[in-house]
């Protein structure tokens, strides 16, 4: 089935509807794939099944609505465009199907416009990395680089070779630079943050090339936590998401940042957005254990300085030195040193 330029199993569904004895459905996409949620509701009401939307915004694989699949108390969840879940193991009820949606697209020609720019400055091997709508083209990649003298490196992520995902981006191999196919600067960024390479975005959908850099971003982030420095009063923040709620995470950093006679209050969001965060006042610096991303990309959502938890053994410490922007990628607590409960 082909919807607008994207690709889904359907079979895959009908399958995994036959098997499970689904009679009712919520069915959920990220922003950009709504419409290909409309499409698959229709095949599926065709069918005689009772089926819901969801409108809420489905960041990603961590992102599912198990909380409004309950309420309307449905058999499963269908989840469109993502590969598979994203820092959690799904509960037996309801159920949850994901459905990658695979980009028509042949990006191949700008995947060689990228890897010629690499050349040019000195590059003879490749790590190539995308995300789950092109992973498809990957052979035609390797293919194509290697007729041009390029060793092409990939590694895989959960089942999908040179699978990346906005937080993980574990496929990345050692190389002399990273090219990254996905749409918008999201996950180049993090692919240049984690590897500390050069990095090329293609990007399929405005047809462009380009460099990423993150000079730009180190110095924010250095700012940010050099004014965290300072703070005495810390919000930490906590997701409902599924694969973004590390309260385990949050409580030991309340009790670090404690020890270190700072004020701590774990705050619980669902969405997080400033006007949420500003409810809460009387907070000098917000530390946040939902998606990483959200402290790097989006630093308005904060009114102050933010960090991840990484990022938090500097401000324990009282110094930046040695830090670096895969930091703000990790979950290391290890530096910590919490003193015995």
């Amino acid at each position: 089935m082909i919807v607008e330029g994207y690709e889904i199993d359907e079979e895959q569904i009908y399958a995994w509807i036959r098997q499970n004895s689904v009679r009712s459905v919520l069915v959920e996409a990220p922003d950009g794939l709504k419409r290909i949620a409309v499409a698959v509701a229709g095949l599926l009401e065709d069918k005689g099944l009772t089926v819901f939307l969801l409108a809420s915004h489905t960041w990603g694989g961590c992102d599912v609505g198990y909380r409004e699949a309950r309420e309307l108390g449905v058999d499963g969840i269908i989840h469109i465009g993502h590969h598979g879940p994203v820092w959690f193991s799904p509960p037996s009820k309801p159920r949850v199907l994901f459905v990658p949606a695979f980009s028509t697209v042949d990006p191949t020609p700008l995947v060689l416009e990228a890897a010629l720019e690499a050349r040019r400055e000195g590059a003879r091997s490749l790590s190539v990395v995308t995300t789950v709508q092109h992973v498809k083209w990957l052979p035609e990649w390797k293919r194509a680089l290697s007729e041009l003298g390029l060793e092409v490196i990939t590694g895989s992520y959960s089942g999908f070779e040179g699978l990346i995902v906005g937080c993980n981006y574990t496929s990345l191999r050692a190389s002399d630079a990273v090219i990254v196919v996905a749409g918008g600067r999201f996950h180049a960024l993090g692919a240049a943050i984690w590897s500390g390479r050069p990095t090329w975005e293609v990007d399929p959908y405005q047809r462009r090339v380009y460099k990423v850099e993150t000079v730009a971003i180190l110095s924010r982030r250095l700012f940010s936590l050099s004014r965290a420095m300072e703070a005495r009063a810390f919000m930490v923040l906590v997701s409902t998401k599924p694969g973004q709620n590390r309260l385990d995470v949050a409580a030991k950093i309340k009790r670090a940042l404690e020890e270190k006679k700072r004020k701590a209050v774990i705050v619980v969001f669902n969405d997080i957005s400033r006007e949420q965060v500003e409810n809460f006042q009387g907070f000098d610096a917000y530390v946040n254990t939902a998606c990483p991303r959200l402290a790097i990309d989006d630093e308005s959502i904060f009114p102050g300085p933010a960090l991840n938890p990484g990022e938090v053994k500097y401000i324990l410490r009282g110094s930046l030195e040695g830090y670096s922007l895969r930091d703000a990628l990790l979950l290391d607590l290890r530096d910590l040193r919490l003193s015995a409960p």
